[in-house]
């Protein structure tokens, strides 16, 4: 991507939009799912390498900052076709990312790692036409990750890493409207 926008840490722990310009990334990806009658699961295994711009001045920085991403998600139906408990758990792995501080000089950040979990129940009723959802996102409470470094400015990144907003209650009703057409011959 060419001149990717997004959002900036400034030194006052704010944020704001930057172009950040050339941005790639690799990476592979392993997926195994399990499914049975009433149960589900899924397994996912993932590394992503997040271009460094710097590595194109700095010979000492490799092109690419690698980290783990492992998830996992069930589904398990108490009530076939009806109700069902769903799970959703994601590692995120640590990253490195580099900087200048106010000197220019090269340093690295290291990004902490940290987990995300996810549950809700569903039902369903008549004939799969309304469907009803409740559930908890975020149910560890991430708020924010640690970065360990010692940039400051508008390439820094010490400090600590938006990351979500916290514990979330959600509900949801969905009705699903359909309808034949009838052609007249």
């Amino acid at each position: 991507i060419d001149n990717l926008i997004t959002l900036g840490l400034l030194d006052n722990s704010t944020y704001t939009y930057v172009n950040i310009g050339t941005f790639k990334s690799i990476g592979n990806q392993l997926k195994f799912d399990i499914k049975s009658k009433r149960l589900n699961l899924g397994f996912s295994g993932t590394i992503i390498g997040r271009y460094n711009r710097l590595s194109s001045s700095e010979t000492e920085i490799d092109p690419f900052s690698f980290s783990p991403e492992i998830a996992f998600n069930g589904s398990y139906e108490i009530i076939k076709n009806r109700i069902s408990l769903n799970g959703f758990y994601k590692f995120n792995g640590a990253l490195n990312t580099y900087g200048l501080n106010e000197n220019d000089e090269l340093v690295l950040n290291k990004q902490s790692a940290y987990h995300m979990l996810d549950a809700s129940i569903s039902a369903s009723f008549l004939d799969k036409k309304i469907n009803l959802i409740a559930g908890v996102k975020n149910i560890l409470n991430v708020k924010q990750v640690n970065v360990v470094g010692s940039t400051n400015g508008v390439h820094s990144g010490g400090g600590n890493l938006n990351a979500a907003r916290g514990t979330s209650l959600f509900l949801s009703l969905k009705y699903q409207l359909s309808y034949a057409i009838k052609s007249k011959k």
